[in-house]
């Protein structure tokens, strides 16, 4: 009698152990499964898109895009220049300037023959950087109007990415009006040419 009572608790004790033994191997994958690398990249934070960017039509013959911080003063008091862009960002130093007048050299390498080479909205152009500065200038000349973007950063580093998105999203269209005529106006939307010498020309 005895022994089979023995028996029974042997029997209920294993029971107990086998039970005990599925719920820890149950619980266990439950929580791999919480953890799983998947539901870990599941709840990574989205990538912000970029801003948008803006779309400035000049009626001097030219558009360009440019980040939406960037305030644009287009003087149209000035009656000489077919365009007077000055471009700054709100509490901080540095601009960019963008001029269109008539010139009377009969190309870019008249202009600036000892600058280096480069394109401006496709068409031959010079970059000069002004000796012991970080001034840089890219003009070309076109129908005798020579077209400059110039960069003073006043050392703000971000200017760099702004002037060559200018540089690189910058376009020529037609007709170019006369100097002193209507103001450019701006629109919603969203890349350049770069470096080196002295001497900045008018």
């Amino acid at each position: 009698m005895k022994s089979k009572a023995f028996i029974i608790a042997v029997v209920f004790v294993c029971l107990l152990l086998a039970g005990g033994g599925i719920y820890l191997f149950t619980s266990r994958n439950k929580t791999e499964e919480t953890v799983s690398p998947a539901s870990q990249e599941q709840k990574l934070p989205q990538p912000s898109a970029a801003p948008k960017l803006l779309t400035w039509n000049d009626p001097a013959g030219f558009t360009f895009q440019y980040d939406p911080e960037l305030k644009i003063d287009n003087h149209p008091q000035d009656k000489v220049n077919y365009a007077n862009l000055e471009i700054t960002e709100a509490g901080k130093e540095g601009k960019v300037l963008i001029m269109a007048a008539d010139t009377k050299y009969k190309s870019v390498s008249e202009w600036a023959a000892k600058a280096i080479d480069a394109t401006l909205g496709g068409k031959p152009a010079k970059r000069i950087v002004t000796a012991g500065s970080d001034k840089v200038v890219v003009g070309t000349i076109d129908d005798k109007i020579l077209f400059t973007i110039e960069m003073d950063p006043a050392g703000v580093t971000t200017w760099q990415k702004r002037f060559d998105q200018i540089i690189s999203s910058y376009e020529f269209v037609y007709p170019t009006s006369a100097p002193g005529k209507s103001s450019p106006s701006t629109s919603g939307s969203s890349e350049g040419d770069i470096v080196e010498e002295e001497e900045i020309i008018e």
